[in-house]
């Protein structure tokens, strides 16, 4: 503690005059009357704050984990420390940038050098971006002076480890997995579950064939396992298509979709289209005792008996032993790859 000497602090231009009135009214006068370390008072406070924040971002995340479509992807976590390894640093790629192995982060928007009072922040997809299980810099982080290192031993030789502040990430935990895949039987597509966005839709479309199995329903399996885009309001309008970052979008007056490499579009600018329909033309079902594809007035029929013939224009890895799995007793299942 430092020592106790009489202080005044009036307010000011400062951008800690707010911050100083709100302790004033948090710990009472006193401290700030008497005690001279202020600094050292608001990084105490701040980290208080910064506790209580993910005790309640661990309750809110315990609420949500009862509904599969409001499950959170992954863990947030206010602060985690980065260890950045010189000696596992790639460089030189054809896309350039300075590659660290960082598995299971979904999300990461904000690294910082230190926890309070940083003098360097790097922002997601400006400063370094992430792709599946690596954090790509694009600079160097071991020449930066901002960032502390420190010599570490391994294998006998000594190797710079730097250190950053991950702030408010989220990290796989694979709770869609534990709490809702395991019990469908489905891992997913990959050697590992991975909490995303596809997954989850996968999850959902399984969970409804077998609540309700119609053409619609099978047309929803199909379409989240190849990553086809369906329309998600009631009625939307195509406004027209551009070029993204990462491919073609197909713009409406509700939503932007993206499109999948290689895919073919079946919509137009100026088309109305409703809750459900496919995008592209990724794939056809067709039930063959009504002869009705899944696109018309048939997409409601039961599958119930009967043969179902799904043909794939482009390609995917779909699991056929998992739908046949979930259709109901009887359906013959035949999976025609046109491409």
């Amino acid at each position: 503690m430092g020592p106790l000497v009489q202080t005044d602090i009036r307010p000011s231009a400062s951008p800690f005059a707010y911050g100083h009135k709100k302790l004033r009214e948090l710990l009472g006068p006193m401290w700030f009357d008497v005690y001279a370390d202020g600094d050292m008072l608001r990084t105490m406070v701040r980290a208080n704050a910064d506790l209580h924040a993910q005790d309640r971002q661990a309750m809110n995340e315990i609420r949500d984990c009862l509904n599969l479509e409001t499950m959170p992807l992954g863990r947030l976590q206010q602060w985690r420390l980065l260890k950045l390894m010189e000696r596992k640093m790639t460089s030189g790629r054809p896309t350039g940038g300075h590659v660290f192995y960082l598995p299971g982060v979904i999300r990461l928007p904000l690294i910082m050098n230190r926890v309070s009072d940083a003098s360097l922040v790097l922002f997601d997809e400006i400063d370094y971006k992430i792709r599946g299980d690596e954090i790509i810099f694009k600079e160097n982080p071991f020449e930066n002076p901002k960032i502390a290192w420190e010599m570490t031993p391994e294998c006998g030789e000594n190797y710079r480890t730097a250190y950053v502040w991950a702030f408010r990430g989220e990290y796989d935990r694979a709770w869609l997995h534990d709490y809702h895949g395991h019990g469908l039987g489905f891992d997913g597509v990959t050697s590992r579950p991975i909490s995303s966005e596809q997954y989850r839709r996968q999850l959902l479309a399984i969970r409804a064939v077998l609540k309700r199995p119609t053409l619609a329903t099978l047309s929803e399996f199909v379409a989240s396992f190849m990553g086809t885009p369906v329309i998600r309001e009631p009625v939307e309008v195509v406004e027209g298509f551009q070029e993204g970052r990462t491919g073609l979008l197909m713009v409406t007056d509700r939503n932007v979709y993206q499109i999948p490499k290689n895919a073919s579009v079946r919509l137009s600018e100026g088309d109305n289209a409703k809750q459900g329909d496919l995008i592209t033309d990724d794939f056809e079902i067709v039930e063959s005792c009504k002869h009705d594809s899944i696109v018309s007035k048939g997409a409601e029929i039961p599958l119930n008996g009967n043969f179902i013939v799904v043909k794939l224009n482009r390609y995917c890895r779909i699991d056929e032993e998992l739908i046949r799995r979930v259709l109901p007793p009887g359906t013959i299942l035949n999976i025609y790859r046109d491409w």
